[in-house]
């Protein structure tokens, strides 16, 4: 009994030249080990184990009793602000949530896809879907959607929050980029629901979608 009581003490003096647990690699044989009770104190370890200290809690922890870190399930990311870029008479989107509906009650689920797309130019704002590049993505989890381009089935209205554009000076063959456009709360609507041809009927121009 005396030789716990020694190395209990001797424990609690090498505090200070404890390494931090957060920073340690955890390789130790967890099958052998056991406990030292003196008290209300209990000290717990196995073999293999370092002495180390808690960052969040400055006393001595043989081994990797300490808290564990959480692990937070997976999120759906934030797409970029410009999901739609308007480039050589092609509009692409990215990150199109679209709505999912039942077909016999005609009413939406609550769920959503990701969808990505292109439109082609017909004439000065108005572009037609091109059918082969629509892909779906994904479902949607989250709240958060006011980063992502929306369809609004029962308006069929495309809402997308930042609009690219690329500007260029053209002089024969030669084009030199310049500085780009943006827009934001562009409104695209589809005016026939048997064509996929959309008129942009609203836009905002500014500065940066920042």
């Amino acid at each position: 009994m005396l030789n716990i009581h020694i190395l209990f003490i001797i424990l609690l003096f090498i505090v200070n030249s404890t390494l931090h647990a957060e920073t340690l690699d955890r390789q130790v044989i967890s099958a052998a080990g056991g406990n030292i009770k003196i008290g209300s104190n209990t000290l717990r370890y196995t073999i293999g184990q370092a002495f180390v200290s808690t960052k969040s809690a400055p006393q001595v922890i043989i081994g990797f009793w300490n808290q564990a870190k959480k692990i937070s399930p997976p999120k759906t990311p934030k797409p970029k602000k410009s999901q739609a870029i308007y480039e050589s008479k092609t509009l692409s989107l990215e990150n199109i949530l679209v709505p999912f509906i039942n077909e016999f009650s005609g009413k939406e689920t609550g769920e959503k896809g990701i969808f990505t797309a292109k439109l082609e130019e017909k004439a000065k704002l108005v572009f037609e879907l091109i059918p082969w590049s629509l892909n779906f993505i994904g479902k949607f989890s989250g709240e958060d959607t006011s980063a992502y381009i929306s369809y609004n089935y029962k308006t069929r209205e495309v809402n997308i929050p930042c609009l690219l554009t690329s500007t260029k000076a053209t002089i024969g063959d030669v084009a030199t980029e310049g500085k780009p456009k943006y827009y934001k709360d562009v409104i695209m609507k589809q005016r026939h629901p048997n064509y996929p041809i959309f008129h942009i009927d609203e836009m905002i121009e500014v500065d940066s979608c920042i």
